[in-house]
């Protein structure tokens, strides 16, 4: 089953999808412990997280090594929130 098929699914069900929001891969881990079929990433956490202020203040490379390590940690689909707004 592809990522698209795994994430598409849950949307089909009557009861609510609820997609958690994260910001690291601890974050990510305990969210999927508790059930969740998708996450979010939360970009202004991620800023915060790493000392920087929202609104895309955060270097790029950076921001994607934090999705990376996420990504790694876990099995679940994730959405990529504000990744493709640079100019």
């Amino acid at each position: 089953m592809t990522n698209t098929m795994v994430f598409k699914k849950p949307h089909t069900y009557d009861k609510p999808f609820v997609v958690g929001n994260v910001w690291n891969p601890q974050s990510a881990k305990i969210y999927e412990k508790l059930g969740y079929k998708a996450l979010a990433t939360s970009s202004s956490a991620i800023a915060h997280s790493l000392g920087y202020e929202d609104g895309e203040n955060i270097p790029f490379n950076e921001y994607l090594y934090i999705i990376e390590r996420i990504l790694q940690s876990i099995s679940l689909v994730i959405l990529l929130m504000n990744i493709f707004t640079r100019n």
